[in-house]
């Protein structure tokens, strides 16, 4: 299951491994049953909704993890984005926006203090990139790969306690 993404990482394809990483999301997420499950049409990259990241077991978010930092040498990864998440004086899975803004979008490169990365083809797709840049969990608009910045807080409003709660850090 987790093969193109490895393959993606082992060869630094940072950008095809991201959306690789989002893809997998959804297909986890959509292969587990819920008491009010709704079949989702999904033809592209959409986007996770709270219910839909809730669903995605501690063991995938820990083999995605375990992937990206791997093959990153310790510079991408949701453990890392937990990590820094704390050193921004964030509390351990407790979201606030506050620190979301002003500090860790700031030091992951998400936000330089006056505009956030708004298309998709604006992240840092290189080993260069800032220490927890990557993924990006964006869920792009595939017609324009714009950035919906209120659902990409929202993705990582919901996931930053699973980082915690499943053991990443």
């Amino acid at each position: 299951m987790y093969g193109k993404l490895e393959d993606f990482l082992q060869k630094k394809k940072w950008k095809e491994a991201d959306l690789e990483t989002m893809r997998l999301m959804i297909e986890i997420a959509d292969s587990i049953e819920s008491s009010n499950h709704v079949p989702k049409n999904r033809d592209l990259i959409t986007r996770l909704d709270s219910e839909d990241i809730q669903k995605i077991p501690d063991e995938a978010l820990k083999i995605m993890d375990k992937l990206w930092f791997e093959y990153s040498n310790g510079n991408f990864g949701f453990s890392v984005k937990a990590k820094i998440w704390c050193k921004c004086k964030g509390r351990p899975g407790e979201f606030n926006f506050s620190i979301y803004k002003n500090k860790f979008a700031k030091y992951i490169g998400w936000y330089d203090g006056r505009k956030w990365i708004e298309r998709y083809d604006d992240f840092n797709f290189s080993s260069e990139a800032k220490p927890g840049h990557l993924p990006s969990l964006s869920f792009p608009d595939q017609k324009n790969y714009q950035i919906n910045r209120i659902r990409w807080k929202e993705t990582f409003e919901v996931l930053l306690p699973r980082f915690f709660n499943c053991g990443l850090i």
